[in-house]
């Protein structure tokens, strides 16, 4: 199961290429490669300038069709970084119909460019070099088919440059195939909390901010949870304690987020595996007192934050009850003020759909943790989750018990495919699974995954070693080199105190190898047994 939390060129572009063996045992198919667009050269963006149309491409899509919109801008600057002068740089992607109405939420995402030569890091793989990856659903919700315009727009405060294709490094447009619902699904604090100070009266928090750490913010919350309860006792608080404080969701998602990201049941094909992708955008407060409440979320550290973040997706069936939870890797991120902006990414691919009652839905969470430092505002988040898979995804058939061949056939016809046969000793019959990994019968992986195999190895015969007398420790290192299993019992028996007093078969005897030989140790004492027999 391929997790991955850096930038993503979408999850679909890989999967469809490694996709070497036939998927018609379990037939499953890959949903279409996206469509991406390079950015041929370099443009310059113009600092304060309206944003610019970086790349742009037509899509023809007719009413209540979706579509992923997501894209990479790679932007350099000869700009110096300072406490005084920032150089903040941002990218959306958008769609528009003819009229030039707005198919999705325009979303800014960016972070402040910290010089030409900051060295590889998070969104720097390059020096100097830094990079940000919007990402989007939109509906195409005019009536009839039209021609959708789909752009990657992108503005600096100062003079940059967006970087065209240069190796790996590069600026694209990433469109998927036009989406028929209900195979994708987004989630998103829309409403970007940018505050704007001085203190506006003692219900200014109430305006889609999310502040993180501190003596008064969140220790630790899931973004998309419906509302944060507020301590008591910070300044300016609400009356009566506690006040639920909600965060602002678009109207088609603030009833409960156990909406269903995708439903199957009105999809010419099952989703058989999904893919989600999340980006959270979080600013410091810190020293810039001008984009956060400080009053009420200030902090006497002032010079960073330190926190945690992982995204993650539970399958429910249609009683809200969990199916299987998918947790991805937690991201450590440290904000300090030259970067006061930062983006985060995280996403995982080819999650199985599990069978359930009704049709499979699913709920993100994308959970923050406080570490140290000082306060944090999250500004929005966005969450995609779209199926990667049509079909009917086999479980990982359970071949302990089968011969090698018998198991093989099995894994063949199931979509999955033998990976490594390794022998061991045992007491199975010679040349029968022992063990595999994935186990079967309870694990989902994409087709053709390689299911690994410990063989039961040719029987042969082996002579018992005799162990009477020798201390615990030593007799089972006798018994393993002859390539036998020891069984260890205890007993009182006041023959050989503290030492193996009793082995079965004995000592002399032939048996197969792989045999488990029993042997006792005498537990009793000079205090208990007196003077040896």
């Amino acid at each position: 199961m391929s997790r991955t939390n850096v930038h993503f060129l979408l999850s679909a572009v890989s999967l469809a290429m490694m996709m070497s063996t036939p998927l018609t045992a379990q037939q499953v198919t890959p949903v279409p490669q996206p469509t991406i667009v390079p950015m041929v050269g370099q443009v310059t963006l113009t600092g304060e300038a309206p944003p610019t149309v970086i790349i742009e491409k037509g899509v023809t899509l007719s009413q209540g069709q979706m579509l992923r919109v997501f894209g990479r801008l790679e932007f350099t600057s000869n700009a110096q970084t300072t406490q005084s002068g920032v150089d903040y740089a941002s990218v959306y992607a958008e769609c528009k119909d003819p009229e030039g109405n707005t198919a999705n939420v325009e979303q800014d995402f960016g972070e402040n460019f910290l010089g030409p030569n900051t060295s590889p890091r998070p969104n720097y793989p390059a020096t100097g070099h830094m990079v940000l990856s919007p990402s989007t659903l939109i509906t195409a919700t005019t009536p009839g088919t039209l021609v959708y315009s789909c752009r990657l727009l992108a503005g600096a405060d100062k003079t940059g440059s967006a970087v065209g294709y240069q190796g790996e490094n590069n600026t694209f447009l990433g469109l998927s195939a036009p989406i028929a619902p209900p195979d994708a699904f987004s989630w998103g604090t829309f409403a970007s909390c940018f505050w704007q100070g001085p203190n506006t009266g003692s219900h200014s928090y109430d305006k889609g901010c999310l502040y993180l750490g501190g003596s008064h913010g969140a220790q630790s919350v899931d973004v998309f949870s419906p509302t944060v309860v507020l301590p008591t006792g910070w300044p300016g608080a609400c009356d009566p304690q506690p006040c639920a404080w909600p965060l602002v969701v678009p109207p088609t998602n603030s009833a409960t987020l156990a909406r269903p990201a995708i439903e199957t049941n009105n999809s010419p094909e099952p989703a058989a595996f999904v893919d989600v992708n999340a980006t959270l955008q979080v600013s410091l407060c810190g020293k810039i007192k001008d984009e956060c409440d400080y009053a009420r979320f200030g902090s006497n550290d002032t010079t960073s934050v330190t926190f945690d973040s992982y995204l993650e997706l539970d399958q429910i069936d249609a009683a809200g009850q969990l199916v299987q939870p998918w947790v991805g890797p937690t991201q450590e991120t440290v904000i300090d003020n030259y970067t006061h902006h930062d983006m985060i990414y995280h996403s995982m691919s080819t999650l199985p759909v599990y069978p359930s009652s009704g049709p499979p839905q699913f709920r993100p969470k994308l959970v923050v943790t406080w570490k140290g430092g000082s306060t944090a505002k999250i500004d929005h988040a966005q969450v995609v989750a779209f199926t990667s898979f049509h079909g009917h995804a086999q479980f990982v058939p359970k071949v302990v018990g089968l011969n090698v061949s018998a198991a093989t056939n099995t894994l063949i016809a199931s979509g999955y495919a033998a990976g490594v046969v390794s022998n061991v000793v045992s007491s199975a019959p010679p040349g029968s699974v022992v063990t595999q990994f994935p186990s079967g019968g309870s694990v989902i992986e994409l087709p053709g995954s390689v299911v690994d195999m410990t063989v039961s190895a040719p029987h042969q015969s082996v002579s018992v070693p005799n162990v009477i007398g020798l201390a615990e420790s030593k007799a089972v290192d006798n018994i393993n080199a002859a390539l036998l299993f020891p069984k260890v019992s205890f007993a009182k028996l006041c023959t050989y105190l503290g030492n193996v007093a009793l082995e079965s078969p004995h000592g002399e005897s032939v048996v197969p190898a792989g045999s488990t030989i029993n042997i006792t140790v005498d537990s009793g004492t000079k205090a208990t047994c007196g003077a040896p027999k």
